[in-house]
C-alpha cells in the first residue's frame, strides 16, 4: 500500500486539478513548442483550480482546492498527495469515534465499531486513494453526529446548522454523497418536521443550502460536461448487454460487502450474494423485533437508512444512467460509517433483550468481525498494484539524476509530469516527436529515453 502506491486514470485528474490544469490545458499549449515549469507553475493557483473542476465536471471541488494547498505546503510526491487521504482517514476515524460514543459509550463495542470501520476494504482503500472519498466520509461522519444529537439528545440549532453544513461540505466534495444528505433531511422531516419549521432551525438549514446552491449554479456547466461523459459511457459500455438482472445482483453484492457480510468477496455470485443478504436481514429483522423502546426503533432506522440508501440511490442512478458504473464499491464509501453502527448495534439490541446467550451473540458477531479482518491483512499482503502511469518515476529520476532537458511526446505528459516537480527546480519541456511515446531526458547531450506509461481508464 503505502511503500508500493502508484496512480491511476482517476487520480492523475485530482492531481491535475489541483494544479489549476484542465483537459483543456494542453489544448492551449497547442502551438508551444518549448516551456518550463516556471511557466506552468503560473498555472497553479485557487481560480484554476476552480475552472479545472468544473472543466472537468464539477465534481470533488472541496477535495481539489484541499490537495492545492496541502501540497503548496508539503510538496510535491505520490506519497505525500496519498497522505492526505490517509490524514482525512483518521479524522474519519476520530469523528466516528464521537459518533459511537453516543450510542455505546465507552463499551467495547465502540473499539469494535472503530476497528471494523477501519478495516472496511471501501475506508481503507479509499484512504490511499488520491481523491475525495475520504474527505467526503469525514464530512458524512461529521454530518451524522450533529443530525444524531439533534434528533436524539437536544434539539439545539447549532447541532442542526452543523449537520447541515457538514453535509453540504460531503456533496462538494464528491457528488455521490448526496443520498446520505437525502436521507438525513427526509428523517429530519418524518421525525422532527415541527421542529423544523422554528425560524432558528430554518436559518441553520437555510445558509448551507445557499452555498451549495451558489455553487451549483456557478458549475452548472459542470452538470453539462457529466451528462456528456454519461453519454459516452453508455455508448462504450453498449457491449456489456446491460439488464436489470445485472443491475440487482451487482447491487446485492455490493450492498451485502457493505453491510459486514463479506461472503460475496470470497465467492461472487448471485447465489452467495443472496445467501449473505439474507442473513443481513435475518439479524436486522430480529434485532428490530428485540428493540425495547420507540426510541431504539428510531435509532436503529436512523443508521439502518442511513446504511441502505447507498444501495438504493445507487442501483437508482445505475437503472437511470443504463450502465453499471454507478455500481462500483467505493461509491458505497459514504454510507460504510452507519452500515458498520447498524450491524453492532443490532447486535447491542439482540444481547440487551437477553432472548439469546452472549455466548451465541457473540459467535453471530465473529462471523463478520473474522473475515471482515481476513480480507484487511491480506489486502495489506497483497502485490503491488501496476504501473499504469510512470510519470512520478520520471520526476524521481530527473531529480536523480540532475535533468534539466526533458523531451515529451505530449503536452498532456509535461503537465502531469510537472505536477512532481519543486517549484525551485528549473526543468525545461520540449515538444517532440508524436509518434514516439516516450521520455527523453537529456543530460551532457546524452538522451536517455523512457517509454511513457499513461493507461486511461
Amino acid at each position: 500500500m503505502p511503500t508500493k502506491k502508484q496512480i491511476w486514470y482517476d487520480e492523475t485528474v485530482s492531481i491535475l486539478c489541483s494544479k489549476g490544469i484542465s483537459h483543456n490545458t494542453k489544448n492551449e499549449l497547442a502551438t508551444v513548442k518549448n516551456t518550463n515549469n516556471t511557466e506552468l507553475n503560473k498555472l497553479n493557483n485557487s481560480r484554476n483550480v476552480f475552472q479545472a473542476t468544473l472543466t472537468d465536471n464539477g465534481n470533488s471541488y472541496l477535495y481539489n482546492i484541499l490537495l492545492h494547498y496541502y501540497s503548496e505546503i508539503v510538496g510535491n510526491s505520490t506519497f505525500k498527495f496519498m497522505m492526505l487521504s490517509v490524514i482525512l482517514g483518521i479524522g474519519a476515524l476520530i469523528a466516528f469515534y464521537f459518533l459511537c460514543t453516543h450510542i455505546f459509550g465507552t463499551s467495547i463495542l465502540t473499539s469494535v465499531c472503530l476497528v471494523m470501520l477501519m478495516e472496511d476494504s471501501v475506508f481503507w482503500g479509499m484512504a490511499h486513494e488520491i481523491r475525495a472519498y475520504e474527505l467526503g466520509i469525514l464530512f458524512v461522519t461529521l454530518s451524522g453526529l450533529f443530525i444524531y444529537r439533534f434528533i436524539y439528545t437536544n434539539e439545539k440549532s447549532t447541532y442542526l446548522f452543523l449537520g447541515t453544513l457538514f453535509a453540504v461540505c460531503a456533496v462538494l466534495s464528491h457528488y455521490l454523497a448526496v443520498y446520505v444528505l437525502l436521507v438525513f433531511v427526509a428523517g429530519l422531516l418524518i421525525v422532527k418536521w415541527r421542529s423544523l419549521f422554528r425560524i432558528p432551525n430554518l436559518i441553520a438549514i437555510a445558509i448551507p443550502a445557499m452555498f451549495l446552491a451558489i455553487y451549483i449554479f456557478m458549475s452548472i456547466r459542470g452538470f453539462t460536461i457529466m451528462n456528456r461523459q454519461n453519454d459516452t459511457i453508455t455508448k462504450l459500455r453498449a457491449t456489456e448487454l446491460f439488464s436489470l438482472s445485472g443491475v440487482f445482483s451487482r447491487s446485492l453484492k455490493l450492498t451485502a460487502i457493505s453491510f459486514k457480510s463479506v461472503l460475496p468477496a470470497f465467492k461472487s455470485s448471485v447465489v452467495f450474494s443472496g445467501i449473505a443478504m439474507l442473513f443481513v436481514i435475518g439479524i436486522a429483522i430480529y434485532s428490530y423485533t428485540c428493540t425495547s423502546s420507540k426510541n431504539e426503533k428510531s435509532k436503529f432506522s436512523f443508521f439502518l437508512f442511513a446504511g441502505a440508501g447507498a444501495s438504493v440511490f445507487l442501483t437508482a442512478l445505475s437503472i437511470i444512467s443504463h450502465h453499471y458504473t454507478a455500481l462500483y464499491n467505493r461509491y458505497y464509501s459514504f454510507s460504510v460509517p452507519f452500515t458498520t453502527i447498524f450491524i453492532i448495534y443490532s447486535f447491542k439490541i439482540i444481547y440487551d433483550s437477553k432472548k439469546l446467550s452472549p455466548i451465541l451473540v457473540t459467535a453471530l458477531l465473529f462471523l463478520f468481525f473474522i473475515p471482515e479482518s481476513y480480507l484487511h491483512i491480506s489486502g495489506l499482503r497483497a502485490k503491488g498494484p501496476s504501473v499504469k502511469y510512470n510519470h512520478s518515476q520520471i520526476a524521481d529520476k530527473i531529480y536523480a539524476e540532475n535533468i534539466h532537458e526533458l523531451w515529451v511526446p505530449k503536452w498532456r505528459d509535461a503537465l502531469l509530469v510537472n505536477c512532481f516537480i519543486a517549484d525551485n527546480y528549473l526543468l525545461n519541456y520540449h515538444l517532440g516527436n508524436t509518434s514516439d511515446s516516450s521520455f527523453v531526458l537529456l543530460k551532457n547531450n546524452v538522451a536517455d529515453s523512457v517509454r511513457v506509461v499513461a493507461i486511461d481508464e
